[in-house]
């Protein structure tokens, strides 16, 4: 490889990492008193954090019940698909439903958000589009 090519793969990955930490630091302003009543929810949650999501929001959904349970928090993967088709059985009022949609249309999502409801438990939608039917 040539001393070229090495200096711009250096140099395009810096930009990539100073890209990335801008993005992150911009994720401070978008808090507001609604983290405090997710952070409650979670803390006092007498059930399970049942945590789904959809396409790459699976992903991430599987990522989060996995660290939430290794912090101590009992969590779950539950798939938004299956739930509709039994698995929303092992939903209980004592259960938090964290849901994860990025524009927030997901049929699936959206239908098992309304039978968690339905059988009780506590919904936390996070999607980037507040105007959506999740939100």
């Amino acid at each position: 490889m040539t001393e070229i090519r090495r200096k711009e793969i250096v140099l395009r990955a810096k930009e990539i990492v100073q890209r990335e930490a801008e993005a992150v630091s911009a994720l401070a302003a978008q808090f507001d008193d609604s983290l405090v009543d997710v952070v409650s929810l979670l803390l006092n949650c007498e059930g399970h954090v049942l945590v789904t999501g959809a396409g790459t929001s699976r992903a991430i959904a599987q990522r989060l019940a996995h660290l939430l349970s290794c912090s101590g928090t009992p969590s779950l993967f539950i798939s938004a698909s299956d739930g509709l088709h039994g698995g929303s059985g092992a939903v209980t009022k004592n259960d938090i439903v964290y849901l994860i949609s990025k524009g927030g249309h997901s049929a699936e999502i959206n239908q098992f958000a309304e039978i968690a409801r339905s059988r009780g438990a506590k919904l936390i939608a996070q999607t980037e589009n507040p105007e959506s039917p999740l939100a």
